[in-house]
């Protein structure tokens, strides 16, 4: 077998994030764009999804805040906070995956919003468990959970 090295090529240097990845479904359920796939579809994904790079907005109704994890490639959330919210976690991976991701939590001019966590979520030692109140704070929550989303660990941080 031959190994390519980068060097040797200089075309695979110049990925961009926009190539596009075939692929075929095993299991059945819905994709990111909740559109139903079923077990054996083919299907593609970007580099770009495939990392979680893209930043989502999470969406804020009669004060619940939903991350949608789209089913484990939606890493990266922000939450622009306008009032009090209760967080929910939406489309995780099943059990036996991994649904990991960052939320970076911004209070508005006002401040002083607070987030309420569901139960099964759970700080990890040396954690904050409340977000900075300060007018235009910022705060940083990396979760993970590998039940679905039933429990969550998750470890939180003000930005300096």
């Amino acid at each position: 077998m031959t190994t390519k090295r980068f060097d040797d090529n200089p075309a695979l240097k110049a990925y961009a994030g926009t190539e596009v990845i075939p692929l075929q479904a095993l299991d059945g359920g819905t994709d990111t764009a909740d559109s139903a796939v079923a077990a054996g579809d083919d299907a593609k994904i970007s580099l770009r999804d495939l990392a979680g790079l893209k930043i989502n907005t999470v969406p804020v109704s009669s004060g619940t805040a939903t991350i949608n994890c789209g089913h484990g490639l939606s890493r990266r959330h922000q939450l622009s906070l306008t009032g009090t919210v209760s967080l929910t976690l939406a489309n995780a991976a099943p059990s036996g995956y991994a649904t990991e991701g960052e939320l970076r939590i911004v209070q508005d001019a006002t401040g002083s919003r607070t987030v309420t966590f569901p139960a099964g979520w759970k700080p990890l030692g040396g954690s904050d468990t409340t977000v900075a109140s300060a007018a235009n704070a910022v705060t940083w929550l990396t979760f993970v959970s590998y039940d679905g989303g039933a429990t969550v660990s998750y470890a939180m941080q003000e930005s300096a």
